[in-house]
């Protein structure tokens, strides 16, 4: 299928959006194909042109928002140079961004059909590190980044701007103990 062409531009446009107002209205588990497809003004067989099912759809633009977030982190450079400020800025603009709350891919519901979204952005996260530092591109590297940003994301996402400087000091800790020895 050519992804170029306006026909299946404005299909999967009317895909998603579609999607994207049911899933602020109800939970994952109680969207159908068929009421997708009504909304969206297409045929319940264009939708599985284009996804297997409801879940393939949800996971393709659930990794679409973990990428946009990644995006909006524009000061990985800081990571090995500045980790102190790199930090505060990490917190600061997830904090601002509200990057969890009120976003219905991070829903209690909708939870159980995002398992491996964390893995996804913390390698997302791990390759823009490794992209814009001096940090060698191995295997251990990764893991080490993939274990930080996998840490850091619960603590974030978990605790409240109280928790700051406490999150700070334990993840610089973390982050010395990982790449600085």
């Amino acid at each position: 299928m050519n992804t170029r062409d306006l026909r299946v531009i404005k299909t999967k446009r009317a895909i998603h959006d579609a999607f994207l107002s049911l899933l602020r209205t109800k939970p994952l588990a109680k969207i159908s194909v068929t009421e997708l497809a009504r909304i969206a003004e297409i045929n319940k067989g264009t939708f599985y042109l284009h996804y297997r099912d409801i879940y393939d759809l949800y996971h393709v633009l659930l990794c679409e928002e973990l990428d946009q977030i990644a995006e909006e982190i524009t000061f990985f450079d800081l990571f090995s140079i500045d980790i102190d400020a790199f930090m505060q800025r990490l917190f600061s603009l997830s904090l601002g961004s509200q990057f969890f709350q009120n976003n219905p891919f991070f829903s209690p519901e909708n939870a159980p059909y995002s398992q491996d979204a964390l893995h996804y952005f913390c390698s997302r996260l791990s390759e823009k590190v490794l992209q814009e530092n001096a940090l060698e591109n191995t295997a251990e590297n990764r893991l080490k980044l993939t274990f930080f940003f996998a840490g850091l994301g619960t603590l974030l996402r978990y605790h409240d701007e109280k928790s700051q400087e406490t999150i700070i000091a334990i993840s610089k800790q973390v982050y010395h103990n990982l790449f600085t020895r």
